[in-house]
């Protein structure tokens, strides 16, 4: 990772592959072409072409951010949630980390596309 010259705190990286163990011991997988690391907060941006995989679940989206002191992960751009049960498209997904509750929703306009597979 290269640091970022206007906050020392922030590294930037390219071609990323995450790992967050959660407290129920599961773990979240994440790879994206870019992110913006906080070595501070340990908070993270990941940028372009970001795949999420949790258990049963995957998302893939344009942007994921997730920060830890606000036990908040946020997905927007391009997004696409789902499990084996169902798929769906959306402009955003925000995640309460710790109890695991997540709002979906659309900025636009348009209605919210499921696809039961």
């Amino acid at each position: 990772g290269k640091i970022n010259q206007k906050n020392p705190n922030m590294i930037l990286l390219k071609i990323v592959t995450a790992e967050i163990l959660l407290l129920d011991n599961t773990v979240i997988f994440i790879n994206s072409d870019e992110a913006k690391y906080n070595n501070i907060s340990n908070d993270t941006e990941f940028e372009k072409n970001v795949k999420l995989k949790h258990e049963n679940q995957f998302l893939d989206s344009d942007n994921l951010n997730i920060y830890f002191n606000k036990n908040l992960l946020e997905a927007y751009g391009n997004l696409i949630y789902g499990n084996q049960d169902f798929t769906l498209k959306a402009d955003k997904i925000e995640v309460n980390i710790d109890t695991k509750d997540f709002k979906i929703y659309n900025i636009s306009d348009k209605k919210i596309q499921i696809k039961t597979n």
